[in-house]
């Protein structure tokens, strides 16, 4: 869970928390959860929204999901919903971890002539309000935007960038009227 302040090795200059997220849970992990079409249900007036989840696991080491979505077609974007998102990860994904998963959101905007404009990745971190429930306190702890090196850097590997497609099809967005 992350702290108020920073960790840093005494006698160091202290860290900012993108800089600590890198030096304390960079490491290798393993593809554990590819999900293309996972879905947050509409509750207590939240409408649905569904995205990708990749999620990486390895000894030692946070979980991490990436979360690819395409905004605002598959619903709130994980900006504003990255709690929410979150909290359903852990609930459903990793019902047994002590902490949520850190998350990298990765919004992608469709455009009018069905191109699509990729807005980076943002990492987000929590703190638990209940881990019982896989309940978050709000709002989240933002980590900036960071490139693919980086995020490369944290997974342990490169991380595909693309939305996925269900079954060999198009993705449900895909569809617009």
């Amino acid at each position: 869970m992350p702290t108020d302040t920073p960790s840093s090795p005494a006698g160091q200059p202290r860290r900012t928390r993108r800089e600590s997220l890198f030096y304390d849970q960079a490491g290798m992990r393993d593809l554990t959860v590819d999900d293309h079409q996972f879905v947050v249900p509409a509750n207590q007036g939240w409408q649905q929204a569904s995205f990708r989840v990749q999620l990486f696991t390895g000894a030692g080491l946070r979980p991490i999901a990436v979360i690819t979505q395409i905004v605002p077609t598959e619903g709130a974007g994980p900006v504003n919903h990255a709690e929410r998102y979150a909290e359903a990860i852990w609930r459903h994904l990793l019902p047994t971890d002590p902490l949520p998963p850190i998350i990298i959101g990765h919004m992608l905007t469709a455009d009018e002539g069905d191109g699509v404009q990729d807005l980076g990745w943002m990492p987000v971190d929590f703190r638990v309000a209940d881990a019982s429930q896989h309940t978050l306190q709000r709002p989240a702890i933002w980590g900036g935007r960071i490139d693919d090196a980086a995020l490369q850097y944290l997974v342990g590997h490169p991380v595909d960038p693309g939305r996925g497609t269900i079954k060999g099809t198009r993705p449900r967005w895909w569809h617009r009227k």
